[in-house]
């Protein structure tokens, strides 16, 4: 029984050194396809207590402290909240839909790389997405 469960447990290891193998060279093959993030090289920040921190949807933000009365039906969204375009089936203003999309193109292709640490410096820079790498984190 005990030479079984040595053999049980020497099989296991192996299985899960070939996963992490195989796992280092799909996240290599992703790694040579990545692409960069299209948003401006200077992102908006405010001045907090804590510092300088970068504003998430500084488009979005600006239309809507312009005009605080914003309900609905102009198909953008009403809300700084993060699941505000999606909850509202709504789009951002300005330039901040096209600014999302690549953010989210950039961390899903460096999350598939295996790069969360970049991934997680990406969506601090462009607008502190702190709950994204959380979410993606487990956490």
């Amino acid at each position: 029984e005990e030479d079984q469960q040595w053999h049980h447990a020497c099989q296991s290891l192996l299985l899960l050194q070939r996963r992490k193998v195989l796992l280092k060279w799909i996240q290599s093959c992703f790694a040579s396809d990545l692409v960069t993030l299209d948003t401006p090289t200077k992102v908006p920040t405010i001045q907090t207590a804590d510092g300088e921190v970068p504003i998430t949807w500084p488009d979005t933000l600006d239309a809507l402290s312009k005009n605080a009365s914003y309900t609905s039906g102009y198909g953008k969204v009403t809300s700084m909240h993060p699941d505000a375009p999606s909850a509202q089936s709504a789009s951002l203003y300005g330039s901040d839909d096209k600014v999302e999309k690549a953010l989210l193109a950039t961390c899903i292709a460096l999350l598939k790389s295996g790069k969360f640490t970049q991934m997680k410096e990406v969506c601090q820079d462009y607008g502190g997405f702190y709950w994204r790498t959380s979410m993606w984190n487990g956490g």
